[in-house]
């Protein structure tokens, strides 16, 4: 089989590219809005870019040609927090996924508990087993669906005393 990408529309290459691009760790972001409401929303395009000074980039793309709230909040403060989940946080991390109202905190719907972070104001989650806290770096459009790589130097790593891998 063949596929020429040039011939899909953004969503097709979306779901082949997610389809292949395997597997894919799931930055869970938590952000705050112009508000004070706590965001948070799963991103499965997400990576290490640099060791020194350490940073992460995410991709986030836009729904209906508006920035989602997660990138709207991090241009507005800065800031932003990559909470990495694990099993126990499943459900909860993919109902995160749900599109709320930009005030609506899916940390309350949910019931997830946070812990201010130690560098930023953004919180992180309590009970996930690694936090990374991250100031933004810069961010950079690409393509026609204006997807927007946004980069974050990691200026603290919380690590849980009983996560062990």
């Amino acid at each position: 089989m063949k596929i020429i990408t040039a011939s899909l529309n953004a969503e097709q290459n979306y779901k082949l590219m997610m389809g292949v691009v395997v597997p894919r760790p799931i930055a869970w972001i938590s952000t705050v809005s112009s508000s004070g409401s706590v965001n948070l929303a799963p991103f499965s395009c997400f990576t290490v870019v640099s060791n020194k000074p350490p940073m992460l980039g995410v991709s986030i793309g836009h729904r209906a040609g508006v920035r989602k709230d997660t990138a709207r909040n991090i241009l507005e403060r800065s800031e932003f927090v990559v909470n990495i989940a694990n099993q126990d946080l499943l459900n909860a991390l993919h109902h995160s996924a749900i599109e709320y109202e930009p005030d609506v905190s899916e940390v309350e719907v949910l019931g997830l508990d946070t812990v201010p972070s130690d560098r930023i104001a953004v919180p992180r989650l309590a009970d996930v087993p690694v936090s990374l806290e991250c100031r933004l770096h810069s961010v950079t459009p690409y393509g026609d669906s204006r997807n927007e790589f946004h980069v974050g130097e990691v200026l603290v790593v919380h690590v849980r005393r009983s996560y062990s891998g």
